[in-house]
């Protein structure tokens, strides 16, 4: 237990390594085999730093080599490069879309209606990280 810390497993060849879910085979199997977590931070496709981790996901990662770096960084979200394209800009179904009322705390969907702001829902990983979510709904959307 003292080699494992704060993982849940370890190679016997090599004590610093966990074992994590690699990529499929020749076969499309998925095997657990000892690794290690890189993260590269980049700019202009130049590799700035780097640092290596026993970590199985990038949740347990990124804030650390964030914090070991002497500049701000820059994370994208996750729909950013989509967001960027104009089939998504010019979509109204899509919510990000809608007209925001700051005052009301509302959005208007393509049909006119209101959706004001009803709840927020805070939801915990496994390795403690929270995600608050805010809730819009409208009252009526027969049509």
């Amino acid at each position: 237990m003292t080699i494992f810390e704060k993982r849940n497993s370890y190679s016997k060849t090599d004590q610093d390594a966990t074992f994590m879910r690699m990529k499929d085979n020749y076969m499309k199997n998925c095997q657990l085999k000892p690794g290690y977590n890189v993260q590269i931070a980049t700019e202009g496709q130049y590799a700035l730093a780097y640092d290596i981790y026993p970590n199985l996901t990038d949740t347990r990662t990124l804030i650390p080599f964030l914090d070991n770096r002497e500049s701000t960084p820059l994370v994208t979200y996750n729909t950013y490069r989509k967001e960027k394209q104009k089939k998504y800009r010019n979509n109204p179904f899509n919510s990000s879309n809608w007209e925001y009322d700051e005052k009301e705390d509302a959005f208007t969907c393509p049909n006119g209606q209101k959706l004001p702001f009803r709840y927020i829902s805070n939801r915990k990983d496994s390795y403690g990280f929270t995600r608050t979510f805010k809730f819009y709904e409208c009252a009526d959307c027969s049509d």
